[in-house]
C-alpha cells in the first residue's frame, strides 16, 4: 500500500501542495518518496529514500517548478527501498512520469517485451513498465491520452496510477482495484489514494470506479472507462468528515478500517510471484529438519500453516515461538536445516535472534514479511512480501490473514511439488483459495451486526474461553489474543474444554467454539459445548451455513456465509474474522481505544 497525490492548480507552483498532501498520506508508506512536475514543457523529478521530511531536507522538494505535479510515498512490494525504486518512474526520454499504488501481475512479461524493443529500465519495480508502455504506444503514433488507455488495457493486477507527460497540459489518473479519488476545488483539481490528502483544499469528492481513466485539464476533467469502452459520468459528493475521520475513511478506528480492508489485502496475496513460493517449497521439502519461527500473531499463522503442510504435503514443519528456538532446538540446526521466519515488521528481535543462530550453523533462511528492506529480507536466502501494506492499528488483523494466505499457498505448492495431492485436488484447492477474498468480504458484511449485538451482551463478562481443534486451535489462540490485547479480558484458548476448566471459569463466563463442519473433532467439540452450558457458561458457536447441529449445543450461533464444502485447511481464514470484530466491539463497548492498547507495541525490536 502506497500513497499517491497529484494536483493541477491555477497560478501557483504545486510542489508545496504535493509535499503537504504526501505528509497526510505518510501512514500509507514511508520507505521512500518523490515528486514530479511539469514546467514550460519539461519534466522535473526529485526522489529519495526515507521518510518524507528526510528526503525533503536533502533535496528541497518544494523547489520543483510548475502548476501540474504528482507525488508518491512508498511501501515497497517490488524492489527494495532504494532511490532507483522510488517513485515517480519515467520513460526512456524522461518525458513521462508515473506514480503507482498496487501490484502489476504481468510486469515481468511486459518488461521483457519492452526490453526487446530497446527500452532501458532503471529499477526493479513493477511500476516502471507503465511509462515505457505509454512511450511505446506514442512511438506507434498514438496521442498521449490514447496511449494511456492502450497501455492500461495491457496491465493485469491492481493499480491506481497518476501520470503526467511533458507535452500534455494535464494529468491522467487510472483506477483498477486500488483506491483513487478526485477532489474538485475552486482553484484546482486533486487526485489521491485517500481523501485526507486534499481535504484542506476541497471536500467535493468524486470516487473513481474500476476501469476509470480520468483526464484532468485546466478547464475540467473527463472520465473514460477502458473496460466499458466509453466515456462515463461520476457524480461528485460533498463530505463532512474531519481530517482524522477522513484518514480512517470514515471508520471510527484504524483497526476497524483494517478489518474491512482484508478482502482487498487477500486479493493482493494472490498476486505473489509464485516462483519464489516454489523455491521456498522445494527448499523446505528437501530439508532434513524444517522449522517456522515467529512471535505472537505471526506464530499463530505458523501454527495453522504447520497443520496444512503436514496434512497436504506430508511434511513436518515445526512451528516454534521464536524466543524458545535457540535453547530448545538450536543444537539440532545444521546445513540441512531450513528455517522459515515469519515477521510482519521483519525486525522482531526474538525472531532475528533465531535467524542469526541458524545462519551461523549453516541453515537455509527463508522469510515472510511485510517490509521490504527489513533485516529479515537482508538475512533470508529467499523471502516474499505478504502484501498487506502498513497496518496502523497495533493489534494485527489484516497482516495475520495475509500471512495465513501466503503460508497456505506455500503448503499447497509443497503438496503439488512433492506429489502428495493429485491434479484435481490441487485445482480444487486453488479454486477455493481464489474465492477466499470474496468469502472474507461476505463474512464481514453478514456477521458484523450480529457481532455488535453479541459484544453488547457480553461486554460485562469477566472471563472467556476460545475453543478450536486441529488447525483451528490457531484460530482460538488468535481470537483470544485479540480480546486480551484490546479489551483486556482474561481469556484462555484451548483445543479441548474439559469439566475442570469449565468449572474454574465459572457461571456467567463465555465460551466461544470454532465449529467448522469439516473438523475431524466436530462431535467432541459439540459435546464439550453442551457440557460447558451445563456448567453455566454462555456458549457461542461459530458455524457455517445450514449447520443445524450447533443450535442444540450452544446458546448463540454466529452463522458465517461459508459453504460447508470449504476444505478444513482453509477454514482458519474466514473463521478468524468474526473473532477480530468481536474483540474490537467489546473493546469499544468498554470505552477503550482499540488502536492504542496499553503495554503493547506494533513490533518488539529490542530484547
Amino acid at each position: 500500500m502506497c500513497g499517491i497525490f497529484g494536483c493541477l492548480v491555477k497560478d501557483k507552483d504545486v510542489a508545496p501542495l504535493i509535499l503537504a498532501g504526501l505528509k497526510r498520506l505518510e501512514y500509507r508508506g514511508y520507505d521512500s518518496c518523490g515528486e514530479a512536475t511539469i514546467h514550460e514543457g519539461k519534466l522535473f523529478v526529485k526522489k529519495g529514500v526515507g521518510e518524507i521530511d528526510k528526503v525533503h531536507a536533502e533535496l528541497g522538494l518544494d523547489d520543483l517548478p510548475g502548476e501540474i505535479g504528482i507525488g508518491h510515498t512508498r511501501w515497497a512490494t517490488h524492489g527494495a527501498p532504494t532511490r532507483e525504486n522510488a517513485h515517480p518512474h519515467t520513460d526512456c526520454e524522461g518525458k513521462i512520469a508515473v506514480v503507482h499504488n498496487g501490484i502489476i501481475e504481468n510486469f515481468l512479461e511486459l518488461r521483457k517485451e519492452l526490453e526487446a524493443k530497446g527500452h532501458v529500465f532503471k529499477s526493479k519495480t513493477d511500476t516502471e513498465v507503465v511509462p515505457h508502455l505509454i512511450e511505446e504506444f506514442m512511438k506507434e503514433g498514438l496521442g498521449f491520452q490514447e496511449a494511456v488507455i492502450e497501455a492500461v488495457r495491457k496491465l493485469r493486477g491492481s493499480f491506481a496510477l497518476a501520470i503526467i507527460y511533458a507535452g500534455f497540459e494535464g494529468m491522467a489518473c487510472v483506477k483498477m482495484e486500488s483506491p483513487l479519488v478526485l477532489g474538485v476545488g475552486r482553484d484546482g483539481i486533486y487526485v489521491a489514494s485517500d481523501i485526507p490528502a486534499f481535504l484542506p483544499y476541497t471536500n467535493v469528492v468524486i470516487q473513481l470506479k474500476d476501469g476509470d481513466v480520468a483526464f484532468i485539464r485546466p478547464d475540467g476533467f473527463r472520465i473514460y472507462n477502458f473496460i466499458k469502452g466509453r466515456e462515463v459520468k461520476r457524480k461528485p459528493r460533498t463530505i463532512d468528515w474531519s481530517a482524522d475521520m477522513a484518514e480512517r475513511e470514515g471508520y471510527p478506528h484504524f483497526m476497524l478500517k483494517e478489518i474491512h480492508e482484508q478482502p482487498r489485502c487477500l486479493k493482493n496475496t494472490l498476486r505473489l510471484d509464485r516462483r519464489y513460493l516454489t523455491m521456498m517449497a522445494d527448499l523446505i521439502s528437501s530439508a532434513e529438519e524444517a522449522f517456522m519461527v515467529a512471535c505472537g500473531t505471526s506464530y499463530h499463522a505458523c501454527l495453522a500453516s504447520s497443520y496444512a503442510m503436514s496434512r497436504l504435503a506430508k511434511k513436518a514443519v515445526h512451528p516454534v515461538i521464536a524466543s524458545e528456538f535457540v535453547e530448545n532446538y538450536g543444537s539440532f540446526v545444521g546445513p540441512r536445516t531450513v528455517l522459515l521466519a515469519v515477521s510482519q515488521s521483519g525486525e522482531t528481535a526474538d525472531t532475528l535472534e533465531a535467524v542469526r543462530h541458524a545462519r551461523e550453523r549453516g541453515a537455509t533462511i527463508l522469510g515472510v514479511t511485510n517490509v521490504l528492506g527489513s533485516k529479515l529480507t537482508r538475512m533470508a536466502r529467499v523471502y516474499v512480501c505478504q502484501q498487506s501494506g502498513p497496518e496502523i492499528g497495533v493489534a494485527a488483523t489484516k497482516t495475520y490473514t495475509a500471512q495465513l494466505s501466503v503460508l497456505t499457498q506455500l503448503a499447497v505448492i509443497m503438496a503439488e511439488r512433492r506429489g502428495k495431492i493429485g491434479h484435481v485436488e490441487a485445482e480444487d484447492l486453488w479454486d477455493w483459495i481464489h474465492k477466499l477474498p470474496d468469502l472474507a468480504e461476505s463474512v464481514i458484511e453478514v456477521t458484523e451486526k450480529d457481532i455488535i449485538r453479541l459484544a453488547e451482551e457480553h461486554v460485562g463478562v469477566e472471563k472467556f474461553a476460545f475453543v478450536g481443534s486441529g488447525i483451528n486451535l490457531a484460530t482460538a489462540l488468535e481470537g483470544r489474543l485479540k480480546l486480551l490485547e484490546i479489551a483486556y479480558a482474561p481469556s484462555i484458548a484451548t483445543s479441548s474444554l474439559d469439566g475442570v476448566t469449565a468449572g474454574c471459569l465459572g457461571k456467567g463466563s463465555t465460551a466461544i467454539f470454532v465449529c467448522p463442519s469439516s473438523s475431524p473433532d466436530r462431535k467432541r467439540l459439540l459435546d464439550e459445548a453442551c457440557m460447558a452450558r451445563d456448567h453455566g457458561l454462555n456458549v457461542i458457536a461459530l458455524a457455517e451455513e445450514g449447520d443445524e447441529e450447533v443450535k442444540e449445543a450452544s446458546d448463540e450461533q454466529l452463522v458465517l456465509p461459508v459453504p460447508p464444502e470449504l476444505p478444513e485447511v482453509l477454514s482458519p481464514l474466514p473463521f478468524i474474522l468474526p473473532l477480530q470484530m468481536f474483540a474490537y466491539y467489546v473493546s469499544v463497548k468498554r470505552g477503550l481505544n482499540p488502536d492504542k492498547p496499553r503495554n503493547l507495541a506494533k513490533s518488539v525490536t529490542v530484547k
